[in-house]
């Protein structure tokens, strides 16, 4: 009986510490070996399909799973020479120091070899061959920040004909108050799995986190806020007739359907669509679909998570081109490996200016993104990592008007409003992919087609426990609503 009782615990005890050495969370920091500066978005690969992405402060985190000590651990970085050391190496030296490869840096043309022309337009003619992936789930960690800056925020009620207009103007200027010259912020995170077939992409979100500011003030729930406060008193069986100074908007509205757009931002869909994979995306950027207009510039070679690449810059040709970038594209088959850029200076993505003519104003001034490719086991490409930030200018004002349909004229409810917002806005998008698997058959769309946001105040480091994610930044983790 003692011997049996004694095997048991042996038993019970080994496979805990399997559990334990299973689920271990290797964590490291990695640096420029000269000047010791955190070195952001290199790749940290366990196998060729998982690995993960060091954050813009140089730390990573990601499961042991079930590789053992003797594993090795790849970290490489655009510029930087490529090391390996098994894990029980990083546990014993979480800190790892990259040196720059002067190999890379020092860029050498080709000798007679094809020109930037010719070298993309060989990408274009590869392209759906190279970047037309299929066959494969890739799960997907996304994290993005919103910032935006009401600089200001006024509402002016001209009319109300079923409350008293001075008590809820001093709501609504009390509402104000909370927005006006406030940096509003706020971070959502997601994993995603997103399976490519034949027959097109199916995506499956697996959780969903949002932080949000202070009192639960951000873009996404404004509208909601913004309701409660000043629309609310308007809930009514009948319809109404909405009308923006001279612009009919709708003639029947119910403000239970205003109210449930505004709440619509609480849940993540699902869809058969996935930000920025395949070449549609970068394909129809007008530096590659409109070449006429900008000029290109052969480099030299770069070597790009192991294959040597032309590497191609390019910047405006004619006064409709935008963009200045790089394009790194494989010597071999010519897929596009990585690739940056940005707006050019004193150009915009998108503006419109009726101000004074409809109180509207919209910029796009700041568009940058960035992509950094790998190669499924059928060797197309896919999005390693993906980089955006875009930022804005908004102004509006305008008026607004409410006229219930109430059979009785005389018992119609009415408001009249003026409201002015002039805003700057800022999103910044961090994609990465962390493991990728061959996937055979047909999927079909999951159900439901939706998720719920896990909304919180405070950042919980544990809320990710049992996922590889891009560790979170210290702007994450002492993320407090107040």
């Amino acid at each position: 009986m003692k011997s049996t009782v004694t095997l048991f615990l042996l038993a019970f005890t080994g496979c805990f510490w399997c559990s334990f050495l299973s689920a271990q969370v290797l964590k490291g920091k990695i640096v420029d070996a000269q000047t010791q500066e955190p070195i952001g978005y290199a790749s940290v690969q366990l196998s060729p399909n998982y690995g993960v992405i060091s954050n813009q402060e140089g730390d990573f985190s990601l499961l042991q799973k079930d590789f053992t000590g003797e594993s090795f651990v790849q970290i490489s970085h655009i510029g930087y020479q490529e090391t390996r050391m098994t894990i029980n190496d990083l546990l014993r030296q979480p800190v790892i120091a990259l040196e720059p490869s002067s190999l890379l840096l020092k860029e050498v043309v080709l000798g007679p070899t094809l020109t930037a022309s010719q070298i993309l337009q060989k990408y274009v003619e590869n392209s759906s061959k190279n970047h037309a992936v299929s066959g494969v789930r890739v799960r997907y960690f996304s994290r993005s920040k919103e910032t935006y800056v009401p600089k200001r925020f006024e509402v002016d009620l001209k009319k109300i004909s079923f409350a008293n207009k001075k008590e809820l103007q001093e709501k609504l200027e009390a509402f104000e108050k909370k927005f006006n010259n406030k940096e509003i912020t706020g971070f959502t995170e997601t994993m995603t799995d997103v399976y490519l077939t034949p027959k097109g992409m199916v995506t499956n979100h697996l959780k969903a986190l949002k932080l949000i500011d202070g009192d639960g003030l951000n873009m996404d729930n404004f509208q909601d806020k913004f309701f409660e406060h000043t629309f609310k008193q308007l809930e009514s069986p009948y319809t109404y007739r909405i009308n923006s100074g001279i612009i009919p908007l709708e003639k029947k509205a119910s403000m239970k359907e205003i109210s449930s757009d505004a709440n619509a931002a609480d849940t993540l869909k699902n869809s058969n669509g996935f930000y920025a994979l395949g070449y549609g995306f970068i394909g129809h950027r007008d530096f590659i679909s409109k070449q006429d207009r900008y000029e290109y510039t052969l480099q030299g070679t770069q070597i790009i998570n192991g294959m040597e690449c032309y590497h191609l810059t390019f910047r405006p040709d004619r006064n409709k081109a935008k963009y200045v970038g790089e394009l790194f594209i494989n010597t071999d088959d010519f897929g596009l490996v990585y690739y940056k850029y940005e707006l050019a200076p004193e150009k915009s993505d998108f503006k419109l200016n009726l101000k004074w003519m409809l109180g509207v104003k919209f910029n796009s001034f700041d568009n940058k993104m960035e992509v950094l490719m790998k190669k499924s086991p059928t060797g197309t490409y896919y999005p390693q990592l993906i980089k955006t930030y875009n930022a804005s200018y908004v102004y509006v004002d305008r008026s607004l008007s409410f006229t219930e349909n109430h059979p009785k004229r005389s018992e119609r409810k009415k408001m009249k409003l003026n409201f002015l917002i002039e805003m700057t806005t800022g999103v910044s998008d961090e994609i990465i992919a962390v493991e990728m698997e061959p996937q055979e058959g047909e999927v079909k769309p999951f159900q439901p087609g939706y998720i719920f946001y896990d909304v919180k105040r405070q950042y919980d480091p544990k809320y990710w426990s049992g996922f590889t994610i891009l560790e979170a930044t210290e702007a994450v983790r002492g993320f407090k609503g107040e």
